[in-house]
């Protein structure tokens, strides 16, 4: 995994108001599911990375639409990859120094499915305000392998000529001021009834 980002403190405020409504309004539709993500696009100011969203053309962000879509595969993560699709591809097809650097902020750890999906589209840096656990060792497989079959292909081409340069995916939990109310704002309400 590679080095944690420094963020600055008002950007991450942005991103965290940016999931709170749309785990609020998601919550309301399908509150089984409440998972939110949005991607950016990161500059350097500084010592600290700052972003704006992707815009393509509405902005780059979305919920949980399973239930809605009647899709099992509408995660957050995956809409938000879908509505970026055109930019991302563009981005895999330059090299590595020109490429944006894009960054999906998400509520909680993608799950396999999304983590294979963010790989694929090499979108390298992730986070998220708190870790869920129970699929993390499967997540951190798919990165590895992922990132394996990146320095396989750089080693098979040598390193001229290649797009992809060895970089390393970053899947890291926030140290957040609102990782408590992204967190609540996640619950499932069954669990909230287990706990009891």
């Amino acid at each position: 995994m590679g080095p944690p980002l420094k963020f600055a403190e008002a950007f991450i405020d942005d991103v965290a108001q940016v999931l709170k409504r749309l785990l609020q309004k998601q919550r309301r539709i399908d509150p089984q599911n409440p998972y939110a993500a949005a991607l950016y696009v990161l500059d350097q100011q500084e010592e600290t990375m700052v972003g704006r969203m992707v815009r393509v053309p509405k902005k780059a962000k979305a919920a949980n639409t399973e239930k809605k879509a009647k899709n099992p595969v509408a995660h957050a993560e995956m809409n938000v990859i879908c509505y970026a699709r055109k930019k991302l591809y563009r981005a895999l097809n330059k090299p590595v120094e020109k490429r944006k650097n894009f960054c999906l902020f998400v509520n909680t750890r993608p799950c396999p499915m999304c983590t294979a999906a963010i790989v694929n589209a090499q979108i390298f840096n992730v986070y998220f305000f708190f870790e869920n656990g129970y699929r993390k060792d499967i997540s951190e497989a798919i990165i590895r392998a992922k990132q394996a079959d990146i320095a396989a292909k750089q080693k098979e081409e040598g390193n001229s000529g290649t797009r992809q340069q060895l970089r390393t995916f970053t899947f890291q939990e926030l140290d957040s001021k609102w990782k408590d109310e992204i967190r609540r704002l996640s619950k499932e309400p069954r669990a909230k009834s287990q706990a009891k």
